[in-house]
């Protein structure tokens, strides 16, 4: 109860659980602006990446998504993993249940995994640190361009350029995070 207490008083919370078959990581960053950014990543025990989910809503938007991700597996008829993890999310009584539609076609496991990821950019798939956005945006201010920042970093250029945007870095490097994709 502690931990989670504690895990409510910062801007930052990482939780991991898994089973035999898979591993969840989360990762949320409460931002200034009254929006969250959620990272989760899903994995084999060995690190091979099956999916990963990211991007920014209202902090008070997570209630909602976890009633959402609650209720989609019993909508497609399956037992929901979360239970399984220590989950322990309810679906509400106003929930709809879609009608159903065919089952999708299943995604290919991702060819690479974390380890693999992380010979070419060391850092990749680790949390940003406040001291990372500090430095980060100085050296943007200062003129180094992405792809010189990604090697500072050890993160690919889609990393740094999503960085970027999020901490409203000011500098050359985040015209290139915009026609990157950002």
């Amino acid at each position: 109860m502690q931990d989670m207490q504690d895990a409510q008083s910062t801007s930052t919370v990482r939780l991991e659980i898994g089973n035999a078959h898979r591993r969840y990581n989360l990762h949320v960053d409460l931002l200034s602006d009254g929006r969250a950014a959620i990272d989760v990543v899903i994995c084999t025990p060995d690190g091979v990446i099956l999916g990963e989910l990211a991007g920014e809503v209202d902090a008070s938007d997570p209630d909602e998504i976890s009633r959402l991700l609650a209720s989609a597996p019993v909508a497609a008829g399956r037992p929901s993993h979360a239970a399984s993890a220590g989950l322990h999310l309810a679906p509400h009584p106003g929930d709809a249940v879609p009608a159903s539609r065919p089952p999708a076609e299943p995604e290919e496991a991702k060819a690479y995994t974390v380890d693999e990821k992380r010979r070419l950019h060391p850092n990749a798939y680790k949390p940003w640190e406040p001291d990372d956005d500090d430095l980060l945006a100085e050296h943007c201010a200062q003129g180094v361009s992405l792809a010189e920042l990604a090697q500072q970093f050890g993160r690919n250029e889609g990393a740094v350029a999503s960085r970027l945007l999020k901490i409203q870095a000011k500098g050359p490097a985040v015209e290139e995070a915009w026609e990157y994709g950002g």
